[in-house]
């Protein structure tokens, strides 16, 4: 979430449980939900692009923070040139915590031959959706494929706006909500995007991303 964590104690993959263990290394899809700012979530999917890269099946990493508009920059780095990317995709503007908590996380990645994946919202098109709509960041079969145009339910809907609001930190009035979860799904429309255009099949896919979209 965008607020300030408060949970910031260690952990690693010998507090997770049996079958959550068991899990990491037979799913076809794992999602690494963090608080941005927390460290030790950072170092736990570390550890998991590690653990899942040790068994072979490790296929992709979908990172969040990273705009779609830059998957030319991932596609080019290598080991070699690692501690470049913050300045190529000028990280120190881009509102996120410091690389070097996802360093780490690109690090194994990148060990373990995945391929890097642009999982991002273009911030233009973030601003655009405000005006017209999800069409200004995603063509008719996208809308579509990743179900951005189907009704909620009441349900998912209420929930929806809550997670909106608690990761706003309780800061925003709860009205705006409204106008902002075409933003929130196409975020999570980016994600999948990311893993459709990239992911091998028969190998795990891993999302870098916010516990809300998550």
């Amino acid at each position: 979430f965008s607020c300030v964590s408060t949970e910031k104690q260690a952990y690693g993959l010998e507090g997770l449980d049996p079958s959550q263990q068991k899990a990491i290394q037979s799913a076809e899809v794992l999602l690494l939900g963090e608080a941005h700012d927390n460290p030790w979530h950072h170092a736990l999917q570390a550890d998991i692009v590690e653990s899942v890269g040790q068994s072979g099946r490790l296929g992709a990493v979908i990172f969040e923070q990273v705009s779609w508009l830059d998957q030319g920059i991932l596609d080019k780095v290598n080991q070699g040139n690692l501690d470049q990317l913050a300045t190529k995709l000028q990280w120190d503007k881009s509102g996120w915590p410091p690389f070097a908590l996802y360093e780490p996380i690109f690090a194994k990645a990148i060990e373990h031959g995945a391929k890097l994946v642009a999982g991002g919202l273009p911030k233009d098109r973030i601003k655009g959706i405000y005006k017209q709509g999800l069409i200004v960041a995603f063509n008719d079969r996208e809308l579509v494929e990743y179900q951005l145009n189907a009704k909620l339910s009441q349900v998912a809907e209420n929930r929806l706006h809550g997670l909106i609001f608690d990761s706003h930190c309780k800061m925003i009035p709860k009205g705006h909500t409204l106008a902002m979860v075409p933003v929130q799904r196409a975020r999570d429309g980016a994600l999948v995007r990311g893993w459709k255009r990239h992911s091998a099949a028969g190998k795990t896919a891993i999302f870098i991303l916010g516990a809300g979209h998550a």
